[in-house]
């Protein structure tokens, strides 16, 4: 027996419940408000004593023609009722107001006979979990505004117009067929989606507009209301990308990718920032696929700074050539900046968080235990200054042997201005993590090596202004992902402006040993000596 079924016999009555604004009586009844209670001594829908004041809606089924201008609230356990059951042959439910009042307990609404419920709004009180499992029409050509402050789960296809996520509760979009034209707007709270698609395609938040354009398409996602900071779009599919924009009103909003797969906006254009005042972008997330955006973030007019905070472990691609002039902070995760990020705002990376790509950044401060990855995969990451403090970790793909160019054939971390290391010495150093790639891009055997020669990969860092230095012991190599055979020893040496990795065959380094080499300042050695590799 399906847990449906079970669901069903556990009541001591199949109620087939429809909901109509005209009843299947010989006199009109005008617009009215039904409570349920469940006071009775049964479940009965029939049972007066299950209704406030006695007052239920009679018949106990009905006709689904009517405009739908009734409300009809569940409240307190709702007398053990589980699951509703919407069957009439006459047509849709329809319904002006559908309201799950506190203790109104976990609820499933079905259809036996495939009928849509047809409302304009949905209130679900703090604590209520409500599954919908029918198809939705969102009715009166409106965009429906839904208070949801519990648990809401919509399983089947909605069609209408625009849906309008509010209060602090969520929201789950499961259905991946919705067509409904209108925008989905987040003024608060969290709204869940299992499918996302190009515009004028099915998908989880309808079909939007079919021309993808910057403006007007823009407001078919909106993030926030003015008031609250809350809203979030969580993406928990197999994998997507769309080629729609969104809004990031003055509240700001969240986009986090926590699905198998990974989430790209791939439009180009602007991403809409409305309303004056400061607002926060925030990106979230476990996924560590190739979660993107793409489009352009900026400023709204006047006061309307925005700031981006990459949160949790997951990976977001920046390919858009931004212009907002707040901050960024990376917590938590990768941020992968392949477009740009103004250089008047700066960019922070915390411990154990990463920032990587082959754009470029304003003022860039590495805190200590943070993670420089320039390019994304090999490249080159280009910042206004940086400030580099003790055991940040310099992540290096190498494609060649030291024939090349820096950027193209092995990383570089470009700083057009100011390089400060801080606090780095023989306890705190920079790390230099190698990772050797092939000829086809893959990390693995570099395609030309002889570890009886000796290497230089020149510029791996690159500054145009003044490196602030105290010492000889400021970086230490760690070749655990250099594949190729190794019988000598990796150097990070200064050259005038740029600093060269230097391997040097059979050579058996003293660590803490500074000396001057061809009128090159040896600022640290590696303090590991590779065994031969077979």
């Amino acid at each position: 027996m399906s847990t449906r079924q079970n669901l069903l016999r556990a009541s001591r009555v199949r109620l087939a419940v429809v909901f109509a604004a005209t009843l299947a009586v010989a006199t009109s009844v005008s617009a009215a408000e039904f409570t349920w209670i469940g006071g009775g001594a049964d479940n009965n829908w029939s049972t007066d004593a299950n209704w406030l004041n006695g007052a239920r809606p009679t018949p106990a089924s009905f006709p689904g023609s009517g405009t739908g201008t009734e409300s009809i609230t569940f409240s307190g356990t709702s007398g053990g009722i589980s699951n509703i059951d919407i069957a009439n042959a006459s047509g849709d439910a329809r319904i002006n107001i559908l309201a799950f009042a506190e203790g109104a307990g976990a609820l499933t609404i079905t259809s036996s006979e495939n009928k849509r419920l047809v409302a304009a709004r949905i209130n679900l009180a703090a604590g209520t979990t409500v599954t919908i499992d029918t198809a939705l029409g969102l009715s009166n050509g409106a965009t429906n505004s839904n208070n949801i402050q519990g648990t809401l789960t919509l399983n089947g296809a909605i069609s209408g117009n625009g849906f309008i996520k509010g209060s602090g509760g969520t929201v789950y979009l499961n259905n991946t067929n919705s067509d409904y034209t209108g925008p989905t707007t987040i003024t608060q709270g969290t709204v869940v989606v299992t499918k996302l698609a190009d515009g004028g395609a099915n998908s989880s938040i309808g079909k939007g507009n079919s021309t993808p354009a910057n403006g007007a398409q823009a407001q078919y996602l909106v993030l926030g209301n003015g008031a609250s900071t809350s809203a979030r779009l969580t993406y928990a599919g197999a994998g997507d990308s769309t080629n729609r924009l969104f809004t990031i009103h003055q509240s700001g909003g969240t986009i986090e990718s926590a699905g198998a797969g990974a989430v790209q906006f791939t439009n180009t254009g602007t991403i809409a920032v409305s309303g004056a005042g400061e607002r926060a972008f925030n990106l979230r997330g476990t996924n560590t696929g190739r979660n993107l955006i793409n489009g352009s973030i900026g400023d709204s007019a006047g006061t309307g700074v925005l700031r981006l905070n990459k949160m949790d472990s997951g990976t977001w691609i920046l390919g858009g050539a931004n212009t907002y002039t707040g901050n960024t902070a990376i917590s938590d995760g990768t941020l992968i900046v392949n477009g740009s990020l103004l250089a008047t705002g700066d960019v922070t990376v915390s411990a154990n968080a990463r920032l990587s790509g082959n754009g470029s950044a304003g003022h860039v401060t590495a805190s200590a235990g943070s993670i420089i990855a320039p390019g994304d995969g090999v490249g080159r990451l280009t910042v206004a200054s940086m400030d580099l403090r003790a055991n940040t970790v310099l992540e290096l793909d190498l494609a060649s042997d030291g024939s090349g160019t820096a950027g193209t054939d092995w990383d570089q971390l470009n700083v057009t201005g100011d390089l400060t290391l801080v606090a780095l010495g023989s306890g705190n150093p920079l790390q230099i993590k190698l990772t050797t790639f092939t000829g086809a891009g893959e990390a693995g055997l570099l395609d030309s090596w002889d570890a009886s020669s000796n290497h230089t990969w020149a510029s791996i860092v690159a500054f145009s202004g003044s490196v602030d230095y105290d010492n000889a012991e400021r970086f230490v190599v760690d070749a655990d992902g250099f594949a190729n055979t190794l019988n000598g020893v990796f150097n990070v040496v200064r050259n005038g402006n740029a600093f060269d990795l230097v391997y040097t065959a059979g050579a058996i380094p003293e660590p803490a040993t500074c000396a001057l080499i061809s009128g090159l300042v040896m600022l640290g050695f590696i303090i590991l000596r590779r065994r031969h590799r077979h």
